[in-house]
């Protein structure tokens, strides 16, 4: 333990250069973990209802496409009766 040098103190101008390039670089490094995590989020909140809208909007298709079915077969019943239909 005798053979150790003693450190010297901190120059100020080391510890203005730290300040300087440490600062920013902690100020950048939380933003951009804020931005991402934001970014992330609104990707989120806008692909949902996107997918949702799709979705219901298929479902609705359908739905319409068969009661425009029904309502063309009971269309038919009522004018020509129960009776299928003969082909000539």
């Amino acid at each position: 333990m005798a053979d150790r040098l003693p450190t010297p103190p901190p120059s100020p101008i080391g510890q203005a250069a730290g300040l300087l390039i440490g600062v920013p670089l902690f100020w950048m490094a939380t933003n951009a973990g804020l931005l991402l995590a934001a970014a992330l989020s609104l990707v989120a909140a806008l692909a949902l209802p996107t997918v949702a809208i799709s979705v219901m909007r298929n479902q609705y298709r359908t739905l319409l496409n068969r009661a425009q079915v029904s309502l063309e077969q009971a269309l038919d019943r009522l004018e020509y009766g129960d009776e299928p239909r003969r082909l000539a």
